[in-house]
């Protein structure tokens, strides 16, 4: 887990740096951004798991409990990062558009799927109460998702010739959402 929370903050440290630099053309203020994004992804994927503990002797709606407990608390740290973000930046369009790609990718990606369904489903296979059949059904239907997903934005963003940065932002959010979604599969595959 430490490997993979210094991987995913580590890209998105990049990410919001990439922004912050593009936003105000200062270089200081993006390395600034750059290390807070770094710490908060950091702290939302390590803190939630100290603070909410569950075992396998736990009921499932008080295991359920602990991991949405977990998901809502990272999602929170998240997005308070954002928030900050927004006002330190400037409060621009184009800078609330891409910190709520950001947001969204980690809500749902990293905190939601990769998060508390992988945590919740490595428990019930565990604990003998879950049902191939349909995990096979929901990874199934979620690759899918991500995969139109992928190929939408990356036609949409690549149909118009931007800067090379959109580019690089673009193939940085495929690879951690790749990342974020692998894991779940290994989690949920490998119990």
């Amino acid at each position: 887990m430490v490997w993979y929370s210094l991987f995913v903050s580590f890209g998105f440290s990049g990410l919001y740096a990439g922004t912050a630099y593009i936003q105000t053309h200062r270089f200081e203020l993006a390395a600034i951004i750059g290390a807070l994004a770094f710490v908060a992804f950091l702290v939302s994927f390590l803190f939630p798991l100290r603070l909410y503990k569950f075992t396998n002797a736990d009921v499932a709606p008080q295991a359920q409990t602990q991991v949405i407990s977990r998901a809502a608390v990272s999602s929170a740290i998240t997005f308070a990062l954002n928030i900050v973000v927004w006002f330190v930046l400037g409060r621009s369009v184009p800078l609330i558009e891409e910190l709520y790609m950001y947001t969204l990718i980690t809500i749902f990606i990293f905190h939601g799927w990769a998060g508390a369904i992988a945590s919740h489903v490595v428990y019930l296979q565990q604990t003998k109460q879950y049902n191939s059949n349909q995990l096979v059904a929901v990874i199934a239907m979620v690759t899918l998702i991500l995969f139109v997903l992928i190929l939408y934005f990356i036609t949409l963003d690549w149909a118009i010739p931007r800067d090379a940065y959109i580019h690089l932002r673009d193939l940085t959010l495929i690879t951690l959402v790749l990342v974020g979604f692998g894991r779940a599969v290994y989690l949920m595959a490998h119990h």
